[in-house]
């Protein structure tokens, strides 16, 4: 999916692309395109009904106290929606929305992050409910890890069964936050 085949619901926003290597993430190359936040906004695409997924994308976020999140829900109306999602910023966190609400299922603790560096976030979803939340860059370096909620509350794993279906794939970005290589596949991947 492209970056471009996005629709805003609000906000401003603008492609722009690396003008370097990442030195962690070696995906992140020259000229690797992402969407740059210039006023906070949303935007959403359709996707096919899943219930179990796997999504990953790369995030760099100027502001950390703030957070930015991937959600995929059951419908584009972000005040009425279900489902569940990945909140970046000061804490990372596994999310629920219900009716258009937002509560946290697990965290960490803060300072997880830092800003103006790129990280990449995954998120898992397994039939019987079980999400996992991974991440890597930084000082997490170039592989996967088990995001670490020690500090924080809940779990990861977690599980939550709320929601079953999702149509939906939302972005909620904060002025200067940049996202790229965002990948939703059905089912889940290692």
């Amino acid at each position: 999916m492209s970056l471009r085949d996005w629709t805003k619901q609000s906000g401003a926003f603008r492609i722009g692309e690396l003008s370097a290597d990442d030195s962690v993430l070696k995906h992140l190359t020259i000229g690797t395109k992402y969407l740059e936040c210039t006023t906070a906004g949303n935007l959403y695409i359709s996707l096919p009904n899943t219930s179990n997924f796997t999504m990953e994308f790369d995030v760099n976020m100027t502001t950390v106290g703030l957070f930015s999140y991937l959600y995929l829900l059951d419908s584009p109306m972000y005040s009425t929606a279900n489902g569940y999602g990945i909140g970046t910023g000061y804490r990372n966190m596994i999310m629920r929305r219900t009716a258009g609400t937002s509560s946290q299922l697990s965290r960490t603790d803060g300072g997880t992050i830092l800003n103006d560096v790129w990280y990449s976030f995954r998120l898992t979803r397994t039939t019987p409910g079980v999400m996992t939340l991974y991440i890597r860059g930084g000082v997490f370096g170039q592989n996967w890890n088990l995001v670490n909620m020690t500090g924080g509350t809940g779990t990861n794993p977690t599980t939550d069964t709320s929601h079953s279906i999702f149509k939906t794939a939302m972005l909620v970005l904060r002025t200067g936050d940049k996202i790229a290589n965002i990948h939703i596949y059905d089912g889940v991947r290692q």
